[in-house]
């Protein structure tokens, strides 16, 4: 769910709340860079540390994906230099 003008003083509520997934996907990818660390250090197999950074990249796709689904249109609505700055950033890879 999200609660765009659910706020409580400071707004800490609804940070918590609509950030939730975003939140929760940095704690699974933080999880799979230590296995990857493990992996690397332990000298595992090629294949065992190739798919450890797919699936990296796949959490890493997935919780920036998580982001934009709940900022896009907060930063877009924003002035236009901050607008042609996100523009750059999101053109920039």
């Amino acid at each position: 769910m999200h609660w765009q003008r659910l706020y409580t003083p400071g707004g800490i509520w609804y940070a918590q709340w609509h950030m939730k997934p975003v939140i929760n996907r940095m704690r699974r990818l933080r999880g799979q860079l230590q296995k990857l660390e493990e992996g690397i250090e332990a000298e595992e197999s090629c294949t065992e540390v190739i798919t450890q950074f797919l699936a990296v990249k796949g959490a890493i796709n997935g919780a920036f994906e998580a982001y934009i689904k709940e900022v896009l249109a907060e930063c877009a609505n924003r002035d236009e230099s901050e607008r042609n700055e996100l523009i750059t950033a999101l053109t920039r890879f």
